[in-house]
């Protein structure tokens, strides 16, 4: 016999064995078909080996040629299990039973062939759950368990780039902290902080430095929200703006840093600014108010000139433009001096009540200057000017 020759003859005999031995292994395998319910139709068929041990269980529902589930053993043992639960002849749950404890279950949620949901289990306890959300094929959702069965965690991949970019932190399964990456640096730059399931804090990375100069309050009632904006990031806010259900009513300012509140602005349901006190003339309370028409402009302005409390100087406008000025020089509650400008803001007259009687005594006029000549003897208005 040539080479060639035996060759062939080698392949031939074992091709002859091996299909002996699996001749010999589907032989050496049973079945058997159970009826459970005693309903007449078989619901239960067991696979076993020549020696009697289970290595293959089929469960099937009444009317369905296939089974609706497949358990597999290997030495007695359940190793996995395979569901069918819409019947359409592919499984869709599929249980693996690894070594000692752990439990590995997938599922084809959408039934589209391609499992979308993990989960995995510990001393028969679900330690985590991984999801697709979208179906796109890649798990996005992470759910992580305590011991006590409860959610602890659970992390999110929004853009589908293979890292984390949602945190949820949670205790006896009420969420306690929200944290995100909105810029996908891989750095949180949002955190909101929960009591008892309630929204309690905000605190937002702006400009994605790394430090957080927005604070945003829950709990400060009544307010609904209050926002802090720490933009020089010393710890001290610029701002504070105060939100009810209708939009931003109040913004207090501190601009030159000193912890005390230097601007203090009103806003109407509409968002309008229709009120504003100031801190001026280096006064350490706000001594100063202003009130504003629907475009914004100041219609009157008032002026607690000795910080006693007490309006001193009233201030009225006409179109945004300085029209009118009173004054309480002697600190009795009333204007004993008028002012009355042009519409440069130029004084143009000047009355005095001189006995407290609440009428003027004497009145100045202040010519205007002629078109095209400089301010001339025009007068324009100096608080210090009037102090007696």
């Amino acid at each position: 016999m040539d080479s060639k020759a035996g060759f062939i003859f080698f392949i031939c005999i074992s091709i002859f064995y091996a299909l002996l031995r699996c001749d010999m292994a589907v032989a050496a395998e049973k079945s058997v078909k159970r009826d459970v319910n005693h309903d007449g139709v078989t619901d239960q068929i067991v696979y076993t080996d020549d020696q009697g041990n289970i290595l293959r269980l089929e469960l099937y529902n009444k009317g369905q040629a296939r089974p609706a589930a497949v358990q597999y053993y290997t030495n007695k043992i359940l190793t996995r299990a395979e569901k069918d639960t819409n019947s359409d002849g592919a499984s869709d749950v599929i249980i693996e039973y690894g070594a000692g404890p752990r439990i590995t279950e997938r599922q084809d949620v959408n039934f589209d062939g391609v499992f979308d949901m993990e989960t995995f289990y510990e001393n028969g306890k679900r330690t985590r759950i991984k999801q697709d959300l979208n179906f796109d094929g890649k798990m996005e959702r992470t759910t992580f368990f305590d011991g006590a069965g409860e959610v602890a965690k659970i992390t999110v991949d929004t853009n589908a780039d293979g890292y984390a970019d949602e945190w949820q932190t949670f205790k006896h399964d009420c969420l306690e902290l929200f944290e995100k990456d909105r810029n996908h640096d891989k750095q949180v730059d949002l955190k909101i902080f929960y009591v008892k399931g309630e929204k309690q804090r905000l605190i937002k990375d702006e400009d994605y430095n790394g430090y957080f100069e927005t604070t945003q309050w829950f709990d400060r009632k009544p307010w609904t929200a209050v926002v802090e904006t720490d933009a020089n990031e010393n710890k001290i806010p610029e701002s504070i703006s105060f939100y009810t259900e209708g939009g931003l009513m109040q913004r207090d300012s501190d601009m030159n840093q000193d912890g005390r509140v230097d601007c203090r602005e009103y806003f109407d349901d509409h968002g309008r600014l229709i009120k504003s006190e100031e801190s001026v003339d280096g006064a350490a309370a706000l001594n100063m108010v202003w009130f504003y028409d629907e475009a914004g402009n100041p219609v009157r302005g008032e002026k607690d000139k000795d910080g006693d409390g007490r309006t001193d100087i009233w201030y009225f406008y006409n179109n945004g433009r300085l029209s009118s000025v009173r004054e309480d020089i002697n600190r009795d509650g009333r204007p004993d001096l008028w002012e009355e400008y042009d519409a440069s803001e130029a004084i143009i007259r000047q009355s005095r009540d001189l006995n407290a009687d609440g009428i003027p005594d004497v009145t100045k006029e202040f010519k205007t200057p002629a078109a095209g000549s400089g301010p001339g003897s025009v007068k324009k208005r100096d608080d210090s000017e009037n102090e007696e």
